[in-house]
């Protein structure tokens, strides 16, 4: 019974690296994904399983006819790619008397992450004797399982392994084939570190107002000269938004802080917000997204600035290759300052 339980977790254990994962959206995993590399990643583990001899009689001297025996074993490798690592394994089958296994093989990983599956597929030989220098079988083998990656460091592993003996001595008499499901706990040391975010682009400084002409020389009889009055300056900045949202991100509420300081510095100045759709949003949610787009920026600056509503005034454009999935901010300063 115990030794069924442990081969049902093993299959449990391969049946949940089939089992699909809900896409999430991009703006949800991007602070937790982990760098999908593993060259360079060393890992040691130890596993508990049973081995499903196809030989009832197999180095087994006991009364009851038994085909199932407990393994207990570890494992050393080594990722030399991303995909490929080599995967030394010693195992010690609990038989009447016991006997050791052990096998060197390459493994390949479909799915190589340092956070979640790393689905895998393993082919090797070795051999399977009494005593370290005794006389042995060989045998070659095939695996497939997953390793689930808690973090950099820890990983659960699952495998199903089939393995094929040759006969006793090596290569002549009986030979037979055995299965081995396992499970077992994985530490990996020497895997790249994630690099550091790039550092965020630098803010747009607007242009200064070019200097006002000089004055025309004094005509005779000599007038007096009158300075026509400044003409009002404008500025534009522009936000962005992710693909059919209306939210405020981050990135806006920077651009949207640097605007109402303009704002409070000229307490003449007025601003236009005009809100634009995604080039792909259908022809029944454009208006609505646009508008949506540009309500939110307004309510942004009255709320978290206390600017006067009267001052911010919105409207919807159509969604142009430049400016889709953007908000327009036009301030007109007074006085041209």
């Amino acid at each position: 019974m115990r030794l069924n339980m442990l081969g049902g977790i093993a299959a449990v254990g391969l049946l949940l690296t089939a089992t699909p994962v809900r896409a999430q959206d991009a703006s949800d995993v991007s602070d937790r994904t982990a760098p999908n590399v593993l060259k360079g990643d060393t890992f040691v583990g130890a596993q508990l399983g049973v081995d499903f001899i196809g030989d009832t009689h197999y180095k087994c001297r006991c009364d009851a006819r038994q085909s199932d025996f407990l393994l207990y074993g570890g494992r050393f490798g080594h990722f030399f790619t991303d995909h490929v690592a080599a995967e030394l394994t010693l195992n010690w089958i609990d038989v009447h008397p016991g006997f050791y296994d052990a096998s060197l093989g390459v493994l390949y990983d479909f799915t190589p992450t340092q956070l979640g599956w790393n689905t895998y597929a393993a082919l090797g030989g070795g051999t399977e004797r009494e005593h370290i220098r005794g006389k042995g079988e060989g045998f070659a083998y095939a695996a497939f399982g997953s390793e689930y990656r808690f973090n950099r460091a820890v990983g659960a592993r699952f495998e199903l392994r089939g393995e094929h003996v040759f006969g006793e001595p090596f290569f002549g008499g009986s030979s037979h084939t055995d299965v081995q499901p396992n499970v077992g706990v994985v530490l990996h040391f020497g895997a790249p570190t994630a690099p550091p975010p790039p550092p965020p682009p630098a803010p747009e400084m607007p242009q200064a107002a070019p200097p006002p002409p000089p004055p025309p020389p004094p005509a005779a009889p000599p007038a007096p000269v009158v300075e026509p009055a400044p003409a009002p300056r404008t500025s534009t900045d522009e936000i962005g938004f992710d693909r059919g949202k209306s939210r405020i991100t981050n990135i806006a509420k920077a651009v949207l802080d640097r605007v109402a300081a303009r704002l409070k510095d000229d307490l003449g100045a007025t601003v236009v917000i005009t809100g634009y759709p995604d080039a792909s949003t259908p022809d029944r949610d454009r208006e609505r997204l646009a508008s949506e787009r540009a309500e939110n920026a307004k309510d942004y600056l009255m709320t978290r600035h206390e600017i006067d509503p009267g001052r911010i005034a919105t409207r919807t454009g159509s969604a142009s290759p430049e400016a889709a999935g953007h908000a327009q901010i036009v301030v007109t300063y007074s006085g041209g300052m």
